[in-house]
Parts: structure tokens; C-alpha cells; sequence
């Protein structure tokens, strides 16, 4: 996936990103696998961030951060359901992941 400048976002693609708080992270195991993860998120100074909690029982880093540090390129997807059709709505968002 090529690098590229951010893409404007129409207005409500902008709030369903600024109101949701989960969405489904897409990315790649260190075997290449596509993995699909839940996260919490939140928009801030034009980024989406999402934080990782230390867990005490754990004695490595998180799968998805080793994934991560491999292979830097997800997707993540922010959706909308609704038993009312007219009222779905989904925003993906691609790009490169930095881990801070």
C-alpha cells in the first residue's frame, strides 16, 4: 500500500468515527494471515489512537503490537448497525500504524 496524503472525509463519515468507540482493527499475523481484532478508540488532533492496557498476568508484548511492529499497514473499520437498512453506515479507514 502506497504511501499517500490522508483522505478528506465526508461529514458523515467524520461523525461516525468522532462518535463510535469500537471498531474492528484488520491486519496481518507474522504469518501473513489476515487478523481482525476489537478495539477502543478515540479521534484526537487528526489521528485515531487506541491504547493498549498492561495486563499483569502477561509476560510478552500483545499479539497485535509484535503484528504491528512487522507489518506496520491495517485497516480499521468503524460500523452502524441498524434493523433499519437506511441507517447503516460503515467508514474504513487505511493507513500505516505507529506505535507511541
Amino acid at each position: 500500500m502506497p504511501d499517500s496524503e490522508p483522505t478528506e472525509l465526508v461529514a458523515w463519515a467524520n461523525e461516525l468515527l468522532e462518535s463510535a468507540r469500537v471498531a474492528r482493527l484488520g491486519l496481518l499475523d507474522e504469518q501473513g494471515a489476515p487478523r481482525v481484532l476489537p478495539v477502543t478508540f478515540a479521534v484526537a488532533e487528526g489521528r485515531i489512537w487506541s491504547a493498549i492496557d498492561q495486563k499483569p498476568k502477561r509476560t510478552e508484548e500483545p499479539a497485535r503490537l509484535r503484528f504491528l511492529r512487522r507489518d506496520p499497514r491495517a485497516a480499521l473499520t468503524v460500523d452502524r448497525y441498524s434493523d433499519d437498512w437506511d441507517q447503516l453506515a460503515w467508514v474504513q479507514v487505511l493507513g500505516r500504524v505507529s506505535i507511541v
